[in-house]
């Protein structure tokens, strides 16, 4: 099976200080195999974005 990389985008948003970091808290489903982790925010881009907001 050939490899097939994914995009995709991990970021920490810290707070001034240095010691606070948002992260979510994943416990809204049930049958989520993550269910009360932690991750940080991130997301799969759309095939046309270019990451400059317009």
């Amino acid at each position: 099976m050939p490899y097939t990389p994914i995009l995709a985008t991990l970021g920490y948003i810290m707070s001034p200080d240095g010691k606070e970091v948002l992260l979510i808290h994943r416990n809204a489903r049930q049958n989520d195999m993550h269910l009360g982790k932690y991750n940080g925010l991130g997301g799969k881009p759309e095939r046309d974005e270019d990451g400059s907001g317009q």
